[in-house]
């Protein structure tokens, strides 16, 4: 590495820290603490925990099945999962596991929520929120995004601990910046508290879950960086901290080959003897078509039919979560849910059939090429760090340079195509989303880059910035006015309304385009129209990406573009209607 690259990242790492040691070994005395309350599931199942259920389930060439539901109100969550239950009881498609996915609130501590944008989902406020939906029906809570890895992580990972989740997340969002928390050293002392909390229920099976695609890795170009990172994280949670890890991914992969490659590599660098090392396995949702919705069961069942097949020959003891067809336009609803697990459960009937059929070695073989090459990623990142100064044996040091850095620059830094001093990092097996959004970049271009009405945006100085933690969408957006000659500035993911006019007062800029997913447009919108009002500021805002809420009474997300509309933000539903708008401005 060059000396400018050492002090980039010794630079990460802030002057003052409290004692790493410290701080994790409360969380295990905190942890030693907590008394489990078995889930209803475990105690009618006859199972001590989740982990048991996967062995069990593999040693017999079984499926476990997972799904995902995050609604409105804690009531309406509740009565879902009562749904799943009887549907199964009906139809005897049975969910074995559910992961609870409330809103982003539930990762900030309470005492800084007030007067925060208001995305999806629900809350969960207090013990008995977890408790009530750990004990309302047989199937088995993970309690995922926004647990570990929060600003929040020490109250909401207690709760899960106590309320019997085996697997607790979304690790991986250790990364993701949470609405009104600033503080990356309070944050990651939380985590890494965490940590020492479920290392101490290390002996009876809890898990640290992480999902790949909703941290760093989803930035990579290289699946084979994708692995090394997932070692990475192994290497800080068991390694330094001595908890169990398991990983999960498949949201942004569309290419089945390499992805049940990376499942098979992953599975055979993470298990440990007692425990697997993949958790779940989430369906490709970027192919799924946003009209026609029943033409994506084409796409589900292609894919399950072959995890079924992965599975019940190699007996990982991974969880099989189908994604339901409505996934793209709308949250799901319960219904939804009920009708993929059917369909899916259908295929696995039939899936014997093809079992005579399949030849695996094409998997094998890119298997061992992201097991080769992702390890080389981990190995020259744990050299790189500790060369330029980090002390790679401090999991706060390394939580903390992990949160400032840049992903791009990660895999520049320590992919193994530029260990001869490349500039440009060289895929062994490309990354599907970093393909696409390349690929659609250029596609916008072609068709405005020779319209002469353009022209005026070259030399423009325009923030780009994204409201939450998706950064696709932020990213094509900057490539294409980058291309149009448009000065942008990067403006990074999760930035707060306030953040996000610091930034551009900061960089004498008063055009702003925002990308939004989560829910929360419209309370965004307001908070930066009020915001300005106050510094009496004249700024041009900009709004895409997913522009839905909660309105009113409604149960369910419903699309608020004239709402944001009225607050005097612009919207834009595509690229090349934010291009236009500027170009008026």
């Amino acid at each position: 590495m060059k000396q400018s690259e050492k002090e980039y990242l010794k630079n990460l790492i802030p002057d003052a820290l409290p004692p790493w040691k410290a701080v994790y070994d409360n969380g295990v005395r905190r942890g030693k603490e907590i008394e489990v309350i078995p889930t209803k599931f475990l105690k009618e199942k006859g199972l001590k925990n989740g982990v048991e259920l996967r062995l069990q389930r593999a040693g017999a060439g079984e499926i476990t099945w997972r799904t995902i539901m995050g609604l409105a109100s804690l009531k309406d969550q509740a009565d879902g999962h009562l749904y799943l239950h009887s549907f199964g009881e009906r139809t005897g498609v049975v969910i074995d596991e559910l992961m609870v996915i409330p809103n982003i609130l539930t990762g900030v501590p309470k005492n800084k929520r007030a007067d925060l944008p208001k995305g999806t989902s629900f809350v969960l406020e207090d013990p008995e929120d977890w408790n009530l939906l750990a004990q309302i029906c047989p199937i088995q809570p993970a309690f995922s995004d926004f647990h570990i890895g929060t600003a929040n992580s020490v109250e909401n990972t207690a709760n899960a601990i106590k309320n019997g989740s085996s697997y607790t997340g979304v690790f991986a969002q250790f990364t993701w910046d949470y609405p009104g928390c600033n503080d990356d050293a309070e944050h990651m002392s939380g985590v890494l508290e965490a940590l020492g909390m479920l290392a101490a229920k290390r002996d009876e099976k809890f898990v640290v879950d992480t999902y790949l695609d909703d941290g760093i890795p989803s930035y990579f170009l290289d699946m084979c960086s994708y692995l090394g990172y997932a070692r990475l994280e192994k290497y800080i949670v068991s390694d330094l901290c001595g908890a169990r890890y398991a990983c999960s991914f498949g949201q942004l992969m569309d290419k089945v080959m390499p992805k049940m490659a990376l499942w098979l590599a992953l599975s055979e660098i993470l298990k440990e003897e007692d425990q697997p090392g993949v958790s779940y396995i989430y369906s490709n949702c970027i192919d799924h078509w946003d009209h026609d919705l029943e033409a994506n069961y084409g796409v589900l069942c292609n894919e399950v039919l072959l995890e079924v097949l992965i599975e019940k020959k190699y007996r990982t003891g991974i969880s099989i979560l189908p994604i339901p067809i409505t996934e793209k336009v709308a949250v799901p609803t319960p219904e939804a849910i009920a009708n993929i697990h059917a369909a899916a459960r259908r295929v696995e009937e039939k899936s014997k059939e093809w079992e005579t059929l399949m030849d695996f070695s094409e998997i094998e073989a890119c298997k061992d090429i992201l097991i080769e090459q992702g390890l080389k990623f981990f190995n020259n990142t744990i050299e790189g760090f500790s060369d330029a100064g980090i002390d790679v044996t401090n999991p706060l040091e390394v939580l903390i340079a992990l949160k400032r850095i840049t992903p791009a620059k990660l895999e520049k830094l320590f992919h193994p195509t530029t260990e001869g001093g490349m500039s440009e990092v060289k895929p062994f097996i490309p990354t599907s989303m970093a393909k696409r959004c390349l690929d659609e970049k250029e596609e916008i271009l072609d068709t405005l880059i020779s319209k002469e009405e353009f022209a005026n945006l070259k030399g423009k100085r325009i923030l780009v910035l994204s409201g939450d933690a998706h950064w696709y969408g932020m990213f094509v957006v900057s490539e294409v006015l980058a291309g149009l000659g448009v000065d942008v500035i990067d403006g990074g993911v999760g930035l707060d309304p306030i953040d996000a006019l610091d930034l551009a007062d900061e960089s004498g800029v008063n055009t702003i385009a925002i990308s939004v997913h989560n829910g929360q447009a419209l309370d965004y919108a307001g908070q930066l129209v009020t915001l300005a009002e106050k510094r009496n500021t004249k700024y041009h805002f900009f709004m895409g990406g997913k522009l839905n809420g909660i309105v009113g009474d409604n149960q369910e997300p419903g699309d608020v573009t004239e709402l944001v509309e009225k607050t005097s933000v612009n919207t834009c539903s595509t690229v090349e209607e934010l291009v236009e708008k500027l170009s008026n401005v």
